[in-house]
């Protein structure tokens, strides 16, 4: 019974990594964004225009980079 129970563990680890959100890695960039209100701005017009186009749009954030925000 221990098998089955350590091999299911197992199981849904590799699950977990193989279909979880790559959202760990973005948080540090996403606080940043968000904390800037002119970035925050663009970035929340562009996810509405987005939505409203169904095109890719670029903003270009207050450190100089490029953000991508596609349908």
């Amino acid at each position: 019974m221990s098998a089955l129970k350590i091999l299911s563990d197992y199981t849904s680890k590799i699950f977990y990594l193989l279909f979880s959100p790559d959202s760990n890695q973005l948080n540090n960039e996403f606080e940043d964004i968000m904390s800037n209100e002119t970035d925050k701005k663009k970035y929340m017009e562009a996810i509405k225009n987005v939505k409203k186009t169904n095109k890719e749009q670029r903003v270009k954030l207050s450190s100089g980079e490029t953000l991508v925000v596609a349908p």
